[in-house]
């Protein structure tokens, strides 16, 4: 399978949860939490595509759990700001 266009929604995960974590944590406290989340996100996104039987109901549910923590983060560091 050829690999798919550099910037696609379909980049590997493997970039996402091994650089941006390392990249988060070093934006302290949020950054960290975020890191939490965010690592746990694409590794289901590829399960999911590739074998969803495999994927266990509850994975959904803390899929979106983990997303909607991520975004709170996000808007509070963005209400945060000056």
């Amino acid at each position: 399978m050829p690999s798919p266009p550099h910037g696609s929604d379909n980049d590997p995960p493997a970039r996402i949860t091994t650089t941006s974590p390392a990249l988060l944590r070093q934006a302290g406290p949020d950054g960290t939490d975020l890191a939490k989340d965010l690592r746990r996100l694409p590794p289901l996104k590829t399960k999911a595509e590739y074998d969803p039987d495999a994927i266990p109901h509850s994975a959904p549910s803390k899929a979106v759990e983990r997303a909607h923590r991520c975004g709170a983060i996000a808007r509070r560091v963005v209400a945060s700001r000056p």
